[in-house]
């Protein structure tokens, strides 16, 4: 659905307070970009879209494996001699003139081959299409509530120079600039939505911020420490005994306020105060 001059004008209406320098034209554009996002993202989380193409490919692979096995077939050695002798002969009955890829004469060779290979690439798109979108893997939440609680956030936050938040009204419903800005927008393209529906998108999409970034922390790699080992010194029993040798024959010179016999120790320990 177009989004126009006068779709502009009644959003902004029913947001009130409007700041004097909103760009109703950059307005529009971001909008609509986030629109378009949404109509991608929830094209792509079809569930019955991957399953019809799911059901496509393993038809592929099912008639492409028959064919292998039926080529590779015991029982069909004559068949499959006489296949690969008529492509040799048509490839060399040709004109001889150079051809594009597509018009080149394969062999039984190359023919098996490419149907294994394309037997592997049918497997790819059979698993791409199983199990959770890759767009819902990513962002973890419904293509609306990312719509309403990241992007259009984004675009309020931007336009409208204010936060993006949310309260309770005299009844308590949802109400606040941010949730009259998504309900309008969203009925002026066609799914509009309730303010209690964006309360929980924005609830929905800040569980899922929250938890991404705790990841990060968890998941951030930590500084290198640096760990210095000194090596150790091993006195032998010939060095022990030597050494008392010497310090048995003569006494050194203590120093200042220090027996002999410390000053023999000290040597021996290797802390000479020489």
């Amino acid at each position: 659905m177009a989004l126009d001059d006068a779709s502009i004008d009644r959003i902004l209406n029913y947001v009130g307070d409007v700041p004097g320098t909103l760009d109703k034209s950059e307005l529009r554009k971001d909008i609509l970009a986030a629109w378009d996002f949404y109509q991608g993202y929830k094209r792509a989380d079809s569930k019955g879209a991957r399953t019809e193409r799911r059901k496509h490919a393993t038809k592929i692979a099912h008639k492409t494996s028959e064919l292998i096995r039926l080529l590779n077939d015991p029982a069909g050695d004559w068949v499959r001699s006489r296949i690969g002798r008529l492509l040799s002969l048509r490839e060399r009955n040709e004109p001889l003139r150079e051809r594009n890829e597509d018009e080149k004469i394969v062999s039984l060779a190359s023919l098996t081959r490419g149907l294994g290979e394309l037997l592997s690439v049918v497997g790819i798109i059979e698993r791409q299409c199983t199990g959770t979108e890759s767009f819902r893997e990513v962002l973890n939440v419904r293509p609306s509530f990312w719509l309403i609680g990241n992007d259009l956030v984004n675009v309020f936050e931007k336009h409208f120079a204010k936060q993006a938040v949310r309260a309770r009204d005299l009844d308590g419903q949802p109400d606040s600039p941010f949730v009259r800005f998504v309900t309008a927008v969203t009925t002026e393209l066609g799914e509009p939505v309730v303010a209690e529906t964006v309360s929980k998108a924005m609830s929905a999409v800040a569980k899922v911020k929250t938890i991404a970034k705790e990841t990060q922390v968890t998941t951030a790699p930590t500084e290198p420490t640096t760990t210095i080992t000194l090596p150790e010194v091993t006195v032998t029993p010939e060095q022990k005994t030597s050494k008392l040798e010497e310090s048995a024959g003569e006494t050194p010179e203590a120093a200042p306020g220090e027996t002999p016999a410390e000053k023999a120790t000290d040597e021996w320990d290797g802390n000479s105060s020489s």
